[in-house]
């Protein structure tokens, strides 16, 4: 990475106990996480769906979340009321494009993001169709602090990142008040490889059951295929999508966030490697770790 002059902060590979980590600037800085933070708050909805608010799990239909929002359009209107929690995880919700990028968030202003998702023309039945966006995970944060009254951060907090011993933590909220659930995360790498780490131990941290092992299993388990996306020559294929994790065809899976920040998980080596950095060109990174991963 250094050789290539790749803007990188720092890289980190657990293997079998051991934590190796290597930092590219003196000191190690805590990170702007982007889409890493989708997979964050489908561990959040894994544990809420465990604690009872949503005693239909996927199934849980979302349109008795939005009840206070005008849905202008008929077909959007009769779309959503045939989605699911499900559809959210998975992108699937029929969207065309990417919504609530960090750059639309910005540009948007101070409009009502639930407002402006549900009004965006949804083209596709509910399942039919993959686009990878971040509105999904936006509103699976807003349907989250709905049900429990706490703000997704809080909640991650109390039933995530407490017990995973992460305690140094923030995430960005909408001028709504609600986490961004897409980006906003900002924490350190050694935290990010312990997430990376629960995907790997099933749920289980120091001998400790944070997740149950079922929604680990289908979060790593293909739900959509992308062909689409899939390019075969990559260290990290994506193959297809589980519940806010790309899965790989030689049964690796990860996540990615813009400008250098990855968890990459090989089930068969018992590896996690965490990267955060400000490295546009992504596949510079994958390719330098071609050699571990494949």
């Amino acid at each position: 990475m250094e050789k290539f002059k790749l803007n990188m902060n720092s890289v980190i590979l657990y293997h079998n106990g051991t934590e190796y980590d290597y930092t590219f600037s003196k000191q190690q800085e805590r990170g702007d996480i982007h889409s890493i933070s989708k997979p964050i708050t489908c561990l959040c909805m894994g544990l809420a769906i465990e604690q009872g608010y949503f005693p239909l799990g996927l199934n849980e239909p979302i349109i008795k979340y939005l009840n206070d929002y005008e849905i202008i359009s008929d077909s959007n209107r009769a779309y959503l009321q045939e989605s699911t929690i499900w559809h959210l995880l998975t992108l699937t919700l029929g969207h065309e494009k990417m919504l609530l990028s960090s750059k639309s968030i910005a540009d948007l202003g101070d409009a009502n993001l639930v407002d402006y998702v549900l009004n965006e023309p949804i083209l596709h039945k509910p399942g039919s169709y993959f686009a990878y966006t971040s509105s999904a995970a936006y509103l699976v944060s807003f349907i989250i602090q709905k049900v429990t009254k706490l703000k997704l951060l809080d909640y991650a907090k109390k039933n995530l990142f407490n017990p995973l011993g992460i305690l140094d933590v923030e995430w960005r909220e909408s001028l709504q008040g609600y986490s961004l659930g897409c980006t906003g995360v900002t924490i350190a790498n050694s935290d990010l490889n312990k997430i990376g780490q629960l995907f790997l131990n099933n749920g289980v941290h120091n001998g400790m059951r944070i997740v149950s092992s079922e929604w680990i299993k289908k979060m790593k388990s293909i739900q959509v295929k992308t062909p689409n996306m899939f390019n075969p020559a990559s260290a990290i294929p994506k193959y297809g999508y589980g519940l806010n994790l790309w899965i790989c065809d030689n049964g690796n899976y990860f996540c990615d966030g813009t400008d250098g920040q990855y968890i990459i998980v090989i089930p068969s080596k018992e590896i996690v490697i965490s990267t955060i950095g400000n490295q546009s060109d992504m596949s510079m990174i994958s390719e330098c770790l071609r050699e571990i991963i494949c």
